[in-house]
């Protein structure tokens, strides 16, 4: 339970950090509304949020599997040892060893999304 709680407020931290960073750029350099201003932060942390979330859900199904395992060959072949690509792995042992390492991408995906409709109630808000 604590795993999972601060996986949330680690979420939740990143979308006010980004969007705290957001704010105060825009608010050195236009003056806008504080209202459009937080509406474009909680934007952009909804799609860095989102983005981040979705790659790691791709990579958990194997999307980026085999290229890590080309990333692996790559460095057993510029390595120094003698022994380059004798006791290298096959591409099965490979998915087996690296497929075990899953994230829930969950938290991520849904911070996003709140942080998206916030923007569009903040974007609302704006336009009145």
């Amino acid at each position: 339970m604590k795993r999972k709680l601060s996986g949330w407020l680690a979420c939740a931290a990143a979308a006010a950090g980004i969007c705290a960073a957001v704010v105060g750029y825009e608010r050195s350099y236009a003056d806008w509304s504080l209202v459009r201003m937080i509406c474009d932060g909680c934007f952009v942390a909804g799609v860095l949020l989102l983005g981040l979330g979705a790659l790691v859900w791709v990579a958990n199904f194997g999307g980026f599997t085999a290229l890590g395992y080309g990333w692996y060959l790559l460095v057993r072949k510029l390595s120094f040892s003698r022994t380059k690509f004798e006791g290298r792995m096959s591409y099965l042992e490979y998915v087996q060893q690296h497929g075990q390492k899953t994230k829930s991408p969950v938290c991520m995906l849904v911070t996003g999304f709140a942080c998206i409709a916030a923007a569009s109630v903040f974007l609302y808000l704006c336009q009145r």
